[in-house]
């Protein structure tokens, strides 16, 4: 006996992808599966950090900062690939796309289990949400990053860091000392946390300016965590 109601949807699937094709973000190849938004020869072509190395010091980081090292995959740049990482990111950010949190935390993996001191970390920490837009937006960009480096590096994801003020997104911020002064005292790390002696990865979508990233790292070190690293999906350059 036929089904109607799969028939009918079958049939819409069908008139929706004509008429909204499922195409490359950048060269408009047509690809097969619903929500991939990319194909695999774009994806390959992507402004990646290959270096494996953790980053300290002049460029990205000052003394005043809590956490020594930045790790990263994607890189923004003033190239075609560099707006479609960033087109990527955002899409990531705002919508759920099962297909991008998991290939950018299969990323992610490879940075993780090529770095010594991250592959040796005993958490990771996804920056978090306050409730009300993890409510607005559905999940938590971070934490589905998390779980995905979680699965196939073994190491535990950690939520006992909460953002508890709801501030400014700092992408409509545009001055880095404005930028600081947003995110000063908007987290904290709840009572039944142990963190002490701790090296932990704290794991977030972006880095730009690095003043969320610190103001988590001095959260987690003020409750004992030793180290503090970040890995992000992309970086600002």
């Amino acid at each position: 006996m036929i089904n109607i109601s799969d028939h009918v949807k079958h049939y819409w699937d069908a008139v929706m992808d004509f008429v909204y094709p499922n195409v490359c973000l950048r060269c408009e190849v047509r690809v097969s599966e619903k929500n991939v938004m990319i194909c695999e020869d774009c994806w390959s072509r992507l402004p990646r950090n290959k270096l494996h190395t953790l980053h300290s010091g002049d460029r990205y980081l000052t003394k005043k900062k809590h956490f020594p090292f930045v790790a990263n995959r994607f890189i923004f740049g003033k190239s075609e690939y560099g707006e479609v990482v960033r087109e990527l990111i955002h899409r990531f950010k705002f919508a759920y796309y099962p297909f991008l949190h998991k290939r950018f935390g299969e990323e992610m993996v490879e940075t993780v289990t090529n770095v010594p001191e991250l592959s040796g970390s005993d958490l990771l920490i996804p920056v978090p949400l306050h409730r009300a837009r993890r409510r607005e937006r559905g999940f938590n960009q971070s934490e589905l990053l998390a779980g995905n480096i979680s699965e196939k590096t073994g190491i535990p994801v950690d939520t006992t860091l909460e953002k508890i003020i709801n501030n400014r997104p700092q992408a409509s911020i545009g001055d880095r000392n404005e930028k600081e002064k947003n995110v000063q005292g908007i987290f904290a790390v709840t009572k039944n946390a142990d963190l002490k002696n701790k090296r932990v990865i704290l794991i977030d979508d972006m880095f730009t300016t690095g003043a969320t990233a610190n103001e988590c790292a001095k959260v987690l070190k003020k409750s004992g965590a030793e180290e503090v690293y970040i890995l992000t999906a992309a970086l600002v350059e």
